[in-house]
């Protein structure tokens, strides 16, 4: 069963979005609005794509008070500090970030920060032994830090790092 598909796929443009499709879009939205239905809005202004498609390049790109690129020091804290408390939930970050869209956060997260803050270095197994206090307990493995996700494991290391600049007398 389930649900019935959004669009014909078979006639559905993919891939990247051309000007003239965005100024369409942005057009019909600044005069009418969503009207609240994406499946219909795509036939309503000519355009061979998805409603799911057109909603989140409505949401994520076109939207008049989005913020493209250009994070500032700020942002870069506020990113931080809250991946270090709740984690990958972008969508939580994005509503402290006024004009940023959860996915932007995620990409620059992804693409960008965690490099920044972490370096280059791959996040393998082989660093877990490195965190101070969280050295394996016994030759097996069968301890707490095996069971730590990536995330956590990130979120780990993040807050060891601010710790040590926010106080570089303090030895970890």
């Amino acid at each position: 069963m389930g649900r019935a598909p959004c669009c014909d796929k078979a006639n559905v443009k993919k891939g990247p979005w051309s000007p003239e499709e965005d100024a369409k879009l942005k057009a019909y939205i600044d005069k009418y609005g969503t009207g609240g239905n994406w499946i219909a809005l795509p036939q309503k202004i000519g355009l061979k794509r998805c409603g799911k498609s057109c909603r989140l390049r409505w949401l994520n790109y076109l939207r008049p008070n989005i913020k493209h690129g250009g994070f500032t020091e700020e942002e870069d804290n506020i990113i931080c500090n809250l991946y270090i408390s709740i984690g990958s939930r972008w969508s939580i970050i994005a509503a402290q970030l006024p004009g940023r869209t959860d996915n932007d956060i995620k990409n620059y997260w992804n693409t960008r920060l965690k490099k920044k803050l972490f370096g280059r270095r791959k996040q393998s197994s082989t660093n877990r032994a490195s965190i101070p206090g969280l050295e394996p307990k016994d030759p097996s493995g069968d301890d707490d830090l095996q069971n730590l996700s990536n995330s956590a494991l990130e979120r780990l290391q993040l807050h060891m790092q601010l710790q040590t600049l926010q106080n570089p007398l303090i030895l970890h």
